[in-house]
């Protein structure tokens, strides 16, 4: 556990360098949440969607697995229902078109350093 929070706040300050680099808050997400801090968690995976929504790529897949997996353990249906429909198109998209990768379509450890 003191390994996981000693890389928490390594995200928390890395965030607050670069609030614009979907990795940092992806993985300070990831972090968050493994220490039990859902709420914080919810707040990083966010703000790492919000950068790259749309994009239809493995680290946008990565990211709503994440978000996805965060909204669950918060108990939040409502938040969840548009990450898992988002994840089932792209699951679906990279079955038809079997040039696209369906990985990572699970939650990722953070990018510890």
């Amino acid at each position: 556990l003191g390994e996981q929070s000693a890389a928490a706040y390594a995200f928390i300050q890395a965030a607050a360098l670069q609030p614009s680099k979907v990795e940092v808050q992806h993985s300070l997400g990831v972090a968050q949440e493994l220490l039990g801090r859902v709420p914080d968690a919810l707040v990083a995976l966010g703000a790492a969607h919000r950068l790259v929504a749309g994009s239809g790529g493995a680290t946008e897949r990565g990211v709503l697995a994440s978000l996805f997996r965060a909204t669950q353990a918060a108990c939040d249906w409502r938040a969840r229902a548009p990450h898992l429909a988002r994840l089932r198109a792209m699951l679906h998209q990279a079955l038809v078109h079997s040039s696209d990768s369906i990985f990572p379509l699970l939650p990722v450890e953070p990018f510890l350093p």
